[in-house]
């Protein structure tokens, strides 16, 4: 499963940090993994106020789906808990990414482009792997 999380504000490493730990205390009183996912997106859409909190689960046929989801209601915020995508949706690679960076983080899915600056590595010369 993937945690994907979209701020209305922006959350300090220190504070998601300390987050995390919140709901990880909450666990061990879950039933089944859904129930735990549902009660995290809970708890982390109340205490950051992001716009929306999901989690997506991989499934062995490579398609996705949200399992569990909190949306900061109000806010016009498209519902898409149960919702499934298609493996052609969510490549490969795309998947990989998200194991090996179990939360992501979106500050604001609405912002431009940001330039990298400087363009490349000045070590090796090359563009750096932003994975």
């Amino acid at each position: 499963s993937f945690l994907e999380l979209e701020p209305c504000e922006a959350v300090s490493k220190l504070k998601m940090g300390a987050l995390v730990h919140n709901v990880s205390k909450q666990l061990p009183g879950t039933t089944t993994s859904d129930h735990a996912c549902q009660l995290a997106v809970e708890a982390i859409q109340r205490d950051t106020g992001y716009d929306r909190v999901m989690v997506l689960k991989f499934h062995e046929a490579e398609h996705c789906e949200v399992v569990a989801e909190k949306i900061n209601e109000g806010k016009g915020v498209e519902v898409y808990y149960r919702k499934q995508w298609p493996a052609q949706v969510t490549p490969k690679y795309t998947r990989e990414l998200f194991l090996r960076n179990l939360f992501t983080h979106f500050p604001d899915v609405r912002a431009g482009e940001v330039p990298l600056i400087p363009e490349n590595d000045v070590d090796t010369g090359r563009r750096p792997d932003m994975s």
